[in-house]
C-alpha cells in the first residue's frame, strides 16, 4: 500500500443506481463480402533472428502445384512480448492476440531424472515470454496433465511441477509401436482441441524417441498388436495444417537409443516443423522458440473456386532471399464454399474461425448473480468496434466451456442496444473457466469476432467477496469504457458481497506496473443496495497527467483482522 494509510470506514446506507442491460433479440443477415485466403509462415535469418523486412515480391507460392500470386504480405508482431501487464481487453487484431503455446510432453519417452531438465526449461521459458501469452501443458499418452492454454501462471507452474519421466528400462518392439500409435493419436487430438483459428498455434512436443512407421510385413509378423502406418503420421500432419500449427519437436536427450530417431524425423516432416536439441535452459531450444514465434507473416492469395472444396492442398513456399529460411506447414486447408455473404452473429458463435472484417474489442467482468440459490455468477461482456465510425447492424455473445467448447448460453442484441457503445451483454453461468465470444456484423456487411478467456472466481476479502473491477467515466451516471484518451478522470467501480463486522479500509490507485508505486490514488465511497449483503464502491482518479500507455488500476479492501482483498485491471490511454 502506498502513501497514506487506508482510512477506517463504516458501510453507509446511500443508494446508487447503475445502468442495467437486458437480454436481446435476433440479429440481421450481413451483406456480401469474400474473405481472402492466407498462409502464415515464420522467416528466420542466418543469425537466427526473425526477419521483418520481406516483401511480397520476394515470396514464391504454390498451392496444389500451381503458382499463385501473393497479393499482399503482412508482418504480424506480438508487440506486447515485453509487457509486464495483462492486456486491457481482448481484440481480433492479430498482434494483440498474444501467442498460445501448447507444450506436449511424452512422459513415457523420458527416463526418470530427465524430467527435471524439461521442467527447468519450461520454468525458464515462462520468464522469457509475455504475461499476455497463454501456456498449455499436456502429457501423453496417459494424459495425466491436461491444462488448456491459459494466462494463469500459477496453474501453469503447478502443471509443470507434475511432469514425470516414466520411460521403462526395457521396452519391447510391440510396446514401442503401440506407444507410438497412441502418442500420435493424442497429439493430433490436442492440436485440434487447442487451436485458435485466428492465429497460428506454436506446439512444442518433447520426446526422446518415437517408433518409425511400419510399411508392410515385418519380421515380427503376426506378433504385432498395434499398427503404426505412414497414415498415422499423415493424420498428425493434417491436424497440424487444419489447426495452423507451428510445430517444434524438442529432444531433451541428445543420444537416444539407435533406431528411434526415424519416427521423430517423420513427425517433423509431416508437420513441416523443426527438430531441436534441448540445450541449456538459458539459451537452448525454448529460447529459440520464444524468439522465432515473436512474429510471423501472412501471405494472401486468391483461391480459385476449385480450391474451395474443404480439403487440404499441397503448399510450397520459398523466398528469393538467400539469407532467409521460411518455416510453414506442408499444406493449406481451404474451407468449402468460403466467401460469399457474411454469416450471422449467431452462426459465428458456433465455429472457431476468427472474423476480422473490422476491428472489435471486448472485456468481460464477473459479478455475483443476486438472488440465485444455484450458485451462479453474472458475466457482463462489453464490446465495441475499434474504429468508432463503424456502425453495428447485428451482434451476439456466447459463452463456451473451455474444456470442451460446449456452447452454454447465447445473447442476441436488440436494435436499440446496438446504438450503445460499448455494447453490453449480461450472461449467467455456473462458476468455472470459460471463453466468451462476441460476434458482430456492421452496416457494410463485414463480420468480426473477438474471444475473451476468463475464470469466474470472485476475489476474497476476508469473509467477504469482491466483484470484478470496472473502469469508466461519469456524467449522468457511471458508463463503462474500454480505453481512454483526453478524459480528465476515470471512475473505478467494484462490488462487495457479504457483511463482515467491524471497520474496514479501502484504497484505489493507478500504477505503471503491477507492484509499482501509485501514480494517483483515492479512497472510494461506498453505497448500499437493495440487496442486504451487497455494497458498491466508486472512486474518481485523475488521469490528465498520465502519458499514453498501459497502466494498472488496483482496488484494495481490508476488514479489521482479516486478509486484504485486491482487484486489478489494466487500462489503456491512447
Amino acid at each position: 500500500m502506498t502513501s497514506s494509510m487506508i482510512r477506517p470506514t463504516l458501510l453507509s446506507a446511500t443508494l446508487v443506481v447503475l445502468i442495467a442491460t437486458s437480454p436481446i433479440a435476433a440479429g440481421q443477415r450481413g451483406g456480401a463480402g469474400a474473405a481472402p485466403q492466407t498462409v502464415d509462415f515464420i522467416a528466420v535469418g542466418a543469425d537466427g533472428q526473425p526477419v521483418t523486412d520481406l516483401t511480397a515480391a520476394q515470396i514464391a507460392l504454390k498451392v496444389g502445384g500451381k503458382d499463385r500470386a501473393v497479393t499482399s504480405l503482412e508482418l504480424v508482431r506480438f508487440g506486447a512480448a515485453a509487457s509486464t501487464l495483462p492486456a486491457p481487453f481482448a481484440t481480433n487484431a492479430m498482434s494483440d492476440a498474444g501467442r498460445s503455446f501448447v507444450l506436449v510432453i511424452d512422459e513415457e519417452s523420458l527416463r526418470p531424472g530427465l524430467d527435471a531438465t524439461v521442467r527447468d526449461a519450461l520454468v525458464a521459458f515462462e520468464k522469457q515470454i509475455s504475461v499476455r501469452d497463454r501456456l498449455g501443458v499436456f502429457t501423453l499418452p496417459r494424459g495425466t496433465i491436461s491444462l488448456g492454454p491459459t494466462t494463469d501462471r500459477a496453474k501453469f507452474q503447478a502443471a509443470v511441477a507434475g511432469i514425470q519421466g516414466r520411460a521403462k528400462s526395457s521396452v519391447t518392439a510391440n510396446e514401442r509401436i503401440c506407444h507410438g500409435r497412441d502418442a500420435l493419436t493424442t497429439l493430433a487430438s490436442i492440436m485440434t482441441s487447442t487451436s485458435r483459428q485466428g492465429t497460428p498455434t506454436p506446439v512444442v512436443y518433447f520426446a526422446t524417441a518415437l517408433a518409425a512407421p511400419v510399411q508392410g510385413p515385418t519380421s515380427l509378423g503376426a506378433a504385432l498388436e498395434c499398427q503404426l502406418t505412414p497414415g498415422e503420421f499423415q493424420r498428425v500432419g493434417q491436424a497440424a495444417e487444419a489447426a495452423r500449427t507451428q510445430f517444434f519437436l524438442v529432444r531433451p536427450e541428445e543420444t537416444p537409443e539407435a533406431g528411434l530417431v526415424e519416427g521423430l524425423e517423420n513427425l517433423t516432416g509431416v508437420t513441416g516443423g523443426q527438430m531441436l536439441a534441448m540445450g541449456s535452459a538459458a539459451g537452448g531450444a525454448m529460447t529459440r522458440i520464444a524468439r522465432e514465434t515473436a512474429s510471423y507473416y501472412l501471405a494472401t492469395f486468391a483461391a480459385e473456386a476449385a480450391d474451395r472444396n474443404g480439403a487440404t492442398h499441397r503448399l510450397e513456399l520459398r523466398t528469393t532471399r538467400a539469407d532467409v529460411r521460411l518455416h510453414t506447414r506442408n499444406g493449406v486447408h481451404i474451407a468449402k464454399g468460403a466467401g460469399g455473404n457474411a454469416p450471422t452473429p449467431q452462426n459465428m458463435l458456433r465455429v472457431a474461425d476468427v472474423q476480422r472484417g473490422f476491428g472489435l474489442r471486448a472485456l468481460v467482468v464477473t459479478s455475483r448473480n443476486d438472488g440465485d440459490a444455484k450458485n451462479t455468477v453474472k458475466l457482463v461482456a462489453l464490446a465495441e468496434p475499434i474504429d468508432p465510425a463503424v456502425k453495428l447492424a447485428a451482434a451476439a455473445a456466447g459463452v463456451m466451456d473451455q474444456a470442451g467448447g460446449t456452447k452454454l448460453l447465447v445473447w442476441t442484441a436488440k436494435p436499440e442496444e446496438l446504438q450503445r457503445s460499448p455494447l453490453a451483454a449480461a450472461l449467467v453461468v455456473p462458476p468455472g473457466t470459460y471463453r466468451v465470444r462476441v460476434a458482430a456484423v456492421d452496416t457494410q456487411g463485414r463480420a468480426a469476432t473477438v474471444d475473451y478467456d476468463l475464470n469466474t472466481e470472485l476475489a476474497s476479502a476476508g469473509a467477504a467477496q469482491m466483484g470484478g473491477l470496472l473502469v469508466g467515466t461519469g456524467g449522468t451516471g457511471f458508463m463503462p469504457q474500454l480505453k481512454f484518451t483526453t478524459e480528465p478522470e476515470v471512475i473505478v467501480y467494484f462490488e462487495l458481497y457479504g457483511r463482515p463486522t467491524g471497520a474496514f479500509g479501502a484504497l484505489v490507485d493507478i500504477a505503471a506496473t503491477a507492484d509499482g508505486p501509485a501514480l494517483v490514488e483515492a479512497q472510494p465511497t461506498v453505497a448500499a443496495t437493495p440487496v442486504a449483503d451487497k455494497f458498491m464502491f466508486t472512486a474518481k482518479l485523475p488521469i490528465v497527467s498520465l502519458k499514453p500507455g498501459d497502466y494498472v488500476v488496483r482496488a484494495k479492501l481490508a476488514f479489521t483482522g482479516q486478509p486484504t482483498g485486491v482487484l486489478s485491471r489494466t487500462i489503456r490511454k491512447q
